[in-house]
């Protein structure tokens, strides 16, 4: 319960016909509990400019509302070759394009903040070598493979030479004669460059602040890789491309600033909107 006899005042707030302060307008708060004993987002706030430095109920988010211009995100993408294993491969040789609240040490993906995280990777697959290899490219989280996060293709390489008739004739017996079978072989030879595939997908995840992320790839073969284009008529073709966001249940830290609105003004009734950038 709020003190209502240490609420800051002046002649600029308005009062409801029953005579009561109201605050219309938004105002700047701080964070001092996350701890949510519901688990719905809630945090506890100090809003100086009316509650001075008293300490709110559990206060809800409302989303949507304010542009989230300080919430997480970062492109991240390789830019050299990266061999596949035949066992769990961690890809490696990550840069940053661009970046806020996730930050990128030893090839991985450190979280801040919490919430509810997008997840898009893609890799360009190539193999140049005979036969076919079994791709997989998936998410871990904390050392831990995360379970249905993989993607799977099968990369096509070179195929070995082989033959193929092109023109078969056959000749009748004449009377006590023999049938003759008579044709020309063609020689296809599967040389030179194979395909360039990609595989991607998107995986949601909940995360909270020491969290990390790394991305792992394997392959059934050996042979595959992971294959970067340097630019030419095009910009360059990272060999992977991450992309990580918050997209909602974003959950500031503790000393977060925020901005606040009162439900009809009522400053029993506080709401918060988003972080302060």
């Amino acid at each position: 319960m709020i003190d209502m006899s240490k609420i800051v005042t002046d002649l600029n707030y308005m009062q409801d016909p029953m005579g009561r302060v109201r605050f219309h307008g938004i105002y700047s708060g701080k964070v001092v509990d996350i701890k949510d004993p519901l688990k719905k987002g809630r945090v506890k706030l100090q809003i100086p400019q009316v509650t001075g430095t008293q300490k709110s109920s559990w206060v809800p988010q409302v989303g949507g509302v304010v542009s989230q211009i300080n919430y997480p995100y970062g492109t991240f993408y390789t830019s050299s070759d990266q061999n596949i294993g035949t066992s769990d491969t961690v890809i490696t040789g990550w840069n940053t394009s661009t970046s806020n609240k996730i930050t990128l040490a030893s090839n991985k993906f450190n979280i801040t903040e919490e919430g509810d995280y997008l997840i898009n990777l893609s890799a360009v697959v190539k193999k140049d070598t005979l036969g076919f290899s079994n791709v997989s490219l998936w998410i871990r989280k904390n050392g831990t493979n995360i379970a249905n996060s993989a993607s799977s293709i099968t990369s096509l390489g070179l195929h070995s030479a082989h033959t193929i008739p092109t023109a078969y004739t056959h000749v009748a017996p004449s009377e006590g004669g023999t049938v003759t079978n008579n044709h020309t072989d063609m020689v296809i030879n599967h040389s030179g460059t194979s395909p360039n595939q990609v595989i991607k997908h998107s995986f949601t995840l909940r995360l909270v602040p020491k969290d990390y992320l790394e991305f792992v790839c394997s392959a059934d073969v050996s042979g595959a890789y992971l294959n970067y284009s340097a630019a030419g008529t095009g910009p360059a073709a990272p060999g992977a491309l991450a992309t990580i966001n918050l997209i909602g249940n974003f959950i500031p830290k503790v000393g977060t600033n925020v901005w606040v609105m009162f439900e009809g003004g009522d400053p029993e009734f506080p709401v918060w909107l988003g972080a302060k950038a």
